[in-house]
């Protein structure tokens, strides 16, 4: 493929190989020719800074919502280690860990003990409809007298 030549990249104000003359009056219409882009260019940039401006707002939001959450979660936990601490140099420390520890064990083992009774219960009402539908099968099957009397080999 061919390069392009110079007179399909440049405006005609610009471009010696369609005219040669340097004639000032030539020399004028390529500077107003670039004065012109310029000014062109120099008009669009302050709508570019504020478009740069605004994604930056918008980026510094995005994160605000982000982080203010995950920091204030930090500060929470700061404050209970801070009440731990406190707590810890305030007494004997072994025994209210011990009463802070048996109380979410028992909170916790209440929670599994109602979950294991609910399946439990789940597993029964299922056990219990399976063995009522295999005694209906087993009813509707004759005995051996019933087969023999059908058959009528007695």
């Amino acid at each position: 493929m061919p390069l392009p030549t110079p007179s399909a990249a440049l405006p005609r104000e610009l471009d010696f190989a369609v005219d040669r003359a340097a004639t000032p009056a030539r020399m004028n219409r390529a500077m107003l020719y670039i004065v012109a882009w310029l000014r062109r260019v120099e008009s669009v940039q302050p709508d570019f800074l504020f478009a740069i401006e605004q994604l930056k707002g918008i980026g510094l939001d995005r994160l605000n919502e982000v982080l203010t959450p995950i920091f204030l979660d930090a500060e929470a936990i700061a404050t209970q280690l801070a009440t731990i601490q406190a707590a810890w140099l305030a007494g004997d420390p072994l025994e209210q860990l011990l009463a802070q520890l048996d109380t979410q064990v028992t909170a916790r083992l209440a929670d599994i003990d109602a979950s294991v009774a609910h399946q439990l219960a789940a597993q029964n009402i299922a056990v219990a409809a399976q063995l009522a539908a295999a005694a209906a099968t087993i009813a509707a099957v004759p005995t051996r007298a019933e087969r023999a009397f059908i058959t009528g080999s007695f």
